[in-house]
């Protein structure tokens, strides 16, 4: 079942990451088990038995995803799935990471002003800049900002907002109105004169980002 699953994915990171989790399954005593004979309590003794052993209990929960996975492919969904009938182990919260926000802004205050010469000559504003002094100010992920549009924004307003799309992908999702500090607003009026709107390489704001690191 596990190389029938298998071979129906792309090659890519996603499908060896599943090679990886669903081979601790093949070394289960249930192994060489058709799918059928599996039940929700053989799951969920399986998990608490590599939790006994050591695994984390994140670990394991990914290892039941890839499981789920499996089911839902080869016999599709609505069919009884024991992976997903079986409880998650509780797994506690990462704590975030983060820096101190005067760390932050000394490494942001370390950027250039100006953007890098992409065909001769250099740009007024470094729009990576003005990005990342968004992203520090609000808390959003880059996706968010990459998704922000001028018709969002009510940065004039009595009490300053943003409207917050959801994916285009997402279903039945809303868009929500997230209130702006005075700073937020600030690096967002910067962000609109520097016309850094529409997508962005996070590649490449990392690597200057870096760069940014070294200088401060």
């Amino acid at each position: 079942d596990i190389e029938t699953f298998l071979a129906l994915l792309p090659a890519g990171p996603s499908t060896a990451d599943l090679t990886m989790l669903l081979a601790h399954w093949a070394r289960t005593r249930h192994g060489g088990a058709p799918r059928s004979a599996l039940t929700a309590p053989d799951v969920h003794a399986q998990l608490l038995a590599w939790r006994r052993d050591g695994a984390a209990a994140s670990t394991c929960n990914h290892r039941r995803r890839a499981l789920a996975a499996l089911y839902q492919t080869l016999d599709g969904p609505g069919t009884p799935n024991p992976a997903r009938l079986a409880p998650k182990l509780p797994a506690p919260r990462r704590e975030p990471r983060g820096l101190p926000w005067p760390i932050i802004r000394r490494i942001l205050v370390a950027l250039p002003d100006r953007g890098r010469p992409a065909d001769g000559t250099r740009a007024a504003v470094s729009q990576t800049k003005a990005r990342l002094w968004v992203l520090a100010t609000t808390g959003w992920p880059h996706a968010v900002l990459a998704r922000l549009e001028l018709r969002d924004l009510r940065l004039d307003a009595a009490e300053p907002h943003a409207l917050i799309r959801p994916r285009r992908k997402g279903q039945g999702a809303r868009a929500r109105t997230v209130p702006l500090t005075p700073a937020a607003v600030r690096a967002l009026r910067a962000w609109v004169a520097a016309g850094a709107q529409g997508p962005f390489s996070r590649s490449s704001m990392h690597s200057t980002f870096q760069r940014a690191v070294a200088r401060a």
